[in-house]
């Protein structure tokens, strides 16, 4: 068996390794140098391993390093962080490179990956026995259906919702403000005990970033009075739609502002030829809104590694400040 060679992607490379994810079936816009450089104060680190002089497989991510720390995380609004590989590569290909990347990373203080749905046919988790894995849900609507067979398909409580919105006199816009957006997601995160994890100069910076290569879409359902019910922010690669945020003002819920909005996501998702990811929750109140849309569920693994010892006890005396490093 011939021995891995890995090496680091430099910044001169970043199209090189865009345009490969963007071709692989596993590989999403949270893979991509121009996702990750928007939560890196430098270029993301690519380990990336080549077969004949042709790229085969790589590991993008972000070390964070506070502390004197070697941490190895999925950074905020991330879902899918975790290696990708060639469309072409074997099962056990898959599966040798992918321990050699991991292997490659030198015992950081923590490691944590998310797969995206059907990319875990390569993984033996037991040979990770100190790794904890943990399971969720996400849901997918295909970009095969028809966007006018979409009420249809839903539960019949759902597409009572969505029609009762309509008769609400509650209007659908697309491309409104992206700080609309942001507004109604804290409204949610706040009822949930959550707060937003960017910034706004950082959320607004993502959002033009992402805007200049046409990866974002935002939408919002609006009263009578012009007055902002519900919002959603949408970010695009080459195969998915993926609900990035979504806020609702729950003061109006009983107009259904929220399916009326979540059925013209899917919908816009549809008519641009894109799968529709709804990004699953740990909620499970949430997921059984998304399963009233009838997608298919698939089933999440994160692999996260055992803390370091300096991790877990810098982890206790931050605590005490009310803040953790993991």
């Amino acid at each position: 068996m011939s021995e891995i060679e890995i090496r680091t992607y430099s910044a001169l490379e970043k199209d090189r390794w865009d345009d490969f994810v963007l071709n692989q079936t596993i590989g999403t816009i949270f893979h991509t140098s121009l996702w990750l450089s928007q939560f890196s104060t430098g270029f993301p680190t690519i380990l990336i391993i080549q077969k004949e002089d042709r790229l085969v497989a790589g590991f993008p991510f972000i070390v964070n390093s506070k502390l004197g720390l070697k941490r190895i995380l999925q950074p905020p609004l991330t879902p899918y962080f975790s290696p990708v590989f060639a469309d072409s590569l074997s099962v056990e290909e898959k599966s040798r490179y992918f321990y050699a990347l991991i292997d490659h990373l030198s015992n950081p203080d923590i490691l944590q990956l998310t797969f995206p749905p059907e990319n875990d046919e390569y993984q033996d988790y037991s040979a990770f026995p100190s790794f904890e894995i943990t399971d969720h849900p996400t849901n997918i609507i295909s970009s095969d259906k028809k966007p006018e067979d979409l009420l249809g398909d839903y539960k019949k409580s759902l597409r009572y919702e969505v029609r009762k919105a309509g008769r609400n006199g509650l209007k659908v816009k697309h491309n409104i403000p992206w700080q609309k957006v942001r507004i109604m997601a804290e409204k949610s995160l706040r009822h949930a005990s959550k707060t937003f994890p960017l910034t706004s100069p950082h959320y607004l910076q993502l959002c033009e970033h992402l805007d200049k290569e046409n990866r974002i879409h935002s939408l919002g359902v609006f009263d009578a009075d012009d007055r902002c019910l519900a919002a959603q922010l949408l970010v695009t690669d080459h195969r998915m739609a993926y609900n990035l945020l979504f806020g609702i003002d729950r003061n109006y819920s009983k107009l259904n502002a929220g399916p009326l909005l979540m059925h013209h996501a899917i919908k816009w998702a549809l008519e641009v030829g894109l799968n529709f990811d709804f990004e699953g929750s740990s909620i499970p109140g949430v997921n059984r809104f998304f399963q009233k849309f009838n997608p298919v569920e698939y089933n999440l693994k994160t692999m996260t590694s055992p803390p370091s010892r300096k991790l877990v006890w810098l982890n206790k005396l931050v605590n005490i400040f009310g803040k953790k490093l993991y």
